[in-house]
């Protein structure tokens, strides 16, 4: 999923669209303007950080089992006795299974 997703056109145009802002903000924008206005970092720091977001939502299948216990003897809260079989259990709030 996460290979197709991140070759998908939509993607890629997304992706080449930011980079190329966020050269061009750097060598240009932020020299210029940067000292007197915050608004440039701002939407450098917004734009790197909505293409980290869209990059880990699509790796984020591959991720999930590298979450799982791998330490022996260790009790991982998604293998709890007890608690329901969800992914959205985390060690904080499977505290009240049995």
């Amino acid at each position: 999923m996460a290979e197709t997703f991140l070759v998908a056109l939509d993607f890629v145009a997304y992706l080449s669209l930011t980079l190329a802002y966020l050269v061009f903000a750097y060598y240009h924008l932020a020299p210029k303007y940067g000292p007197r206005n915050m608004l440039v970092y701002i939407s450098m720091c917004s734009l790197g950080g909505s293409v980290l977001v869209i990059a880990c939502k699509a790796y984020a299948p591959h991720w999930r089992p590298l979450a799982r216990s791998t330490v022996p003897g260790r009790v991982d809260a998604l293998e709890m006795p007890g608690c329901p079989r969800s992914e959205s259990v985390t060690a904080a709030s499977a505290s009240h299974c049995a």
